[in-house]
């Protein structure tokens, strides 16, 4: 180190920067090419021991380059809609930590069908017929099954109360 101060020295590694930034980023360059997967594995060790970093710099690139963002996530989900499918739907099994495998190991189970009308999905989105929603219990996250989308609305609609659903029973059998 040519300064003892720390502000010169920073001073120092500026105006160093400033001049030989060509070939500092082509050695970077250089590196990450042959180096691409030892790179890739730096950054997500480091993102899995510093998540609450990670969270603030990714939000702050989001604050700052937002328009671009959501055009390139637009982009991307116009370009590969079969991929988008995909990650979707891994996402939201994420959210109720369950994987992929879990997800098709319980619809097997349940022959394929809605676990209460043992019916297969018939609602369409973007002309493709939806997955089975997986249906837990909004107090403790406890998953329950898979429901088809009106099972899983009719449930959701009495707020999983058993004897509002006994009453409609008793209502649909005296009418």
């Amino acid at each position: 180190m040519p300064h003892a101060d720390p502000l010169v020295r920073a001073a120092y590694h500026r105006q160093y920067h400033q001049k030989n930034k060509d070939s500092i980023c082509k050695k970077s360059r250089d590196w990450y090419a042959a180096n691409t997967q030892r790179a890739l594995i730096a950054r997500d060790l480091w993102v899995k021991n510093n998540p609450e970093q990670s969270r603030q710099i990714k939000r702050r690139y989001y604050e700052k380059n937002r328009t671009l963002t959501i055009y390139r996530a637009k982009k991307w989900a116009n370009d590969n809609p079969e991929l988008r499918k995909i990650v979707t739907h891994k996402n939201k099994l994420k959210k109720y930590g369950m994987s992929v495998q879990e997800y098709g190991d319980m619809l097997k189970s349940q022959g394929g069908s809605c676990a209460i009308c043992k019916r297969r999905e018939t609602k369409r989105s973007k002309g493709t017929i939806c997955k089975l929603v997986v249906e837990h219990h909004h107090g403790n996250g406890r998953i329950r099954g898979l429901l088809c989308n009106n099972c899983n609305v009719t449930l959701g609609l009495v707020r999983d109360d058993v004897n509002v659903l006994h009453e409609m029973i008793q209502y649909l059998r005296n009418k």
